[in-house]
């Protein structure tokens, strides 16, 4: 199976960190990062504090549960993959990048990281060499892929 296992260089549209804006719930997002970190809080002030970050990295920071920035909703866990494909959905929406999204295929989607991220994409560290990421960026990326595929055949 051919791949495309990292979201850097001719790939890096792909990644959630690619400074394209998105729209989501009503608000516009430098970048689908900013879109998604804000997103895991409800109170509008914190949204805003993670909203107005210069860069996707600063966003993923400043929400993170270590920084105590932002108040995590709780429901979180359950929603975070119907508002990760949300986002990614919006961002897609732009005809340039939805063009490159399916010049992808038919390879598989993964995204390869270093920073032992196991659930959205697959970590290739040493200390993770044994596991296999869920990869769920990958699928949803996929998903999006195939139905804007579909979608262009009718």
């Amino acid at each position: 199976m051919k791949i495309i296992d990292s979201f850097e260089g001719e790939y890096d549209f792909l990644s959630n960190f690619y400074m394209k804006m998105v729209y989501y719930e009503g608000l516009y997002y430098a970048s689908s990062e900013h879109a998604f970190q804000a997103a895991k809080t409800r109170i509008p002030g914190e949204m805003d504090l993670v909203r107005n970050c210069k860069t996707p990295g600063q966003a993923k920071r400043k929400a993170s549960k270590k920084a105590g920035k932002i108040t995590i909703r709780p429901d979180w866990d359950i929603i975070k993959n119907h508002v990760m494909l949300k986002i990614v959905r919006s961002k897609f929406q732009d005809k340039e990048l939805a063009d490159k999204l399916v010049a992808t295929s038919p390879l598989f989607l993964i995204e390869g990281n270093t920073w032992h991220d196991n659930y959205w994409g697959n970590c290739i560290c040493d200390k993770c060499n044994n596991i296999l990421g869920l990869n769920m960026l990958g699928y949803i990326l996929m998903t999006i892929r195939s139905e804007t595929m579909l979608e262009r055949k009718q």
